[in-house]
């Protein structure tokens, strides 16, 4: 299953399959929580 974007984290239209979007959050996610505790 693929879903289109209309905006993304770059500001282009892409089509991007929904498991990878899911994917993608979990990888940020760590990121953010990083980034908050410094």
């Amino acid at each position: 299953m693929e879903i289109y974007t209309g905006v993304n984290f770059y500001g282009i239209d892409l089509f991007v399959p929904s498991h990878m979007v899911e994917i993608a959050r979990e990888l940020l996610k760590p990121i953010h929580e990083e980034d908050n505790l410094e």
